[in-house]
């Protein structure tokens, strides 16, 4: 629908904050000032077809921050200066988006529907793989925010397909969580070690 909403953990209810984008909204993060937050528009849109619009959580009031040129948005992480985000597309590419300036920049060609800053900010961990049947492959792959290198810590069955990441206390594992790839199949959490590239 498109709503961005706000639930009681103690309760249970839900509250409407605010309608954002009649395409669909993704993977919301609070910005430090616990005032705003950043959404993705029109998720897994076709490419350059998604965008990025901040909301503020008392007032509902929603702002562009970038309208489009994002290709196929999935998840998004805040980098810790707080001044920019990166958001993966689900099929491939990593991008930084300047929260002032609304400048979009690419990182990587590695994307996917998972994605965390590790400790320090210098690299990021992406849940790879896409639905479907092809030549590609599903891992957790570590990507270089500086140069765009990246590196495969630990692969994960396509069966199961990875949709999401995120890095435990200490920094030294991850939890990825996954889907099958029909209808009915079960999801599982996994561990990785990052070190090793263990999965248990």
């Amino acid at each position: 629908s498109g709503e961005l909403s706000r639930v009681d953990l103690a309760t249970g209810k839900v509250t409407t904050i605010a309608f954002v984008e009649a395409g669909g909204i993704a993977s919301p993060v609070i910005e430090p000032s616990r005032i705003t937050a950043l959404v993705v528009t029109r998720p897994g849109a076709g490419v350059t077809g998604s965008g990025l619009k901040r909301v503020n959580l008392a007032t509902g009031e929603v702002t562009i921050i970038v309208e489009s040129g994002i290709n196929r948005g999935a998840a998004m992480a805040l980098e810790p200066s707080g001044k920019s985000v990166l958001i993966s597309g689900s099929e491939g590419g990593l991008s930084r988006i300047n929260l002032n300036t609304g400048g979009v920049t690419s990182v990587s060609g590695i994307g996917g529907l998972g994605l965390a800053i590790e400790p320090g900010g210098a690299t990021a961990l992406v849940a790879t793989g896409i639905f479907g049947v092809g030549t590609f492959s599903c891992d957790i792959v570590r990507v270089d925010l500086v140069s765009g290198a990246s590196t495969v810590i630990a692969p994960i069955s396509c069966v199961n397909r990875p949709t999401g990441v995120a890095i435990e206390p200490g920094g030294t594992t991850a939890l990825v969580t996954t889907t099958g790839q029909f209808v009915g199949d079960s999801g599982q959490i996994f561990r990785v070690n990052l070190v090793s590239g263990t999965v248990t």
